[in-house]
């Protein structure tokens, strides 16, 4: 990025009450149906999460904000062994 050019999103940083490193948003309302269907989707934000389950794709997870990690593989592995990457065709 350019010095003069602002992020497009801005992240915040983890504390001791939200370690997003170790969550998914959107595993709360999906978990029942990730088993069901027996596969999840990760997409790259919030905003994914949201229109998937509104499109009536309720196996869509976020990771919030942070580049995927250890803890999120284990959390998944939880619900299934099946994991599909959806991300945008972007430079980001």
């Amino acid at each position: 990025m350019e010095a003069t050019q602002n992020p497009k999103y801005l992240n915040t940083t983890e504390t001791p009450l939200y370690e997003k490193s170790q969550l998914l948003f959107g595993l709360n309302k999906a978990k029942d149906h990730i088993r069901e269907n027996g596969f999840l989707a990760v997409v790259e934000g919030y905003m994914d999460v949201i229109a998937m389950h509104q499109y009536g794709l309720p196996i869509g997870v976020a990771t919030c904000g942070t580049a995927l990690t250890i803890d999120h593989l284990k959390l998944m592995r939880r619900y299934t062994d099946q994991v599909v990457l959806l991300f945008d065709n972007d430079k980001a």
